[in-house]
């Protein structure tokens, strides 16, 4: 199994059971195909925030709570 998002890549063989994960400054090897696409999704995810949050910074929208900034967060739905 092989699959690439950006600059991170997952690489399992199912026959030699082991694997990789590689990113831009690490390699991870593991035998567990579950705890590399930990690895793997927690990388994306992580690269994901980081950028969310680089364009968020300098807008009316906070970058940590996604709420416009001076609006307090409110504890009730508004469903």
């Amino acid at each position: 199994m092989r699959y690439r998002i950006g600059h991170v890549e997952y690489d399992y063989n199912e026959t030699e059971r082991h694997g990789v994960v590689i990113t831009d400054s690490r390699t991870y090897i593991r035998e567990n195909p579950y705890e590399l696409l930990n690895i793997f999704m927690n990388e994306i995810e992580r690269r994901l925030r980081h950028s969310i949050r680089d364009k968020l910074t300098g807008t009316s929208i906070n970058p940590i709570t996604g709420t416009e900034t001076g609006k307090e967060i409110s504890d009730t739905s508004s469903c």
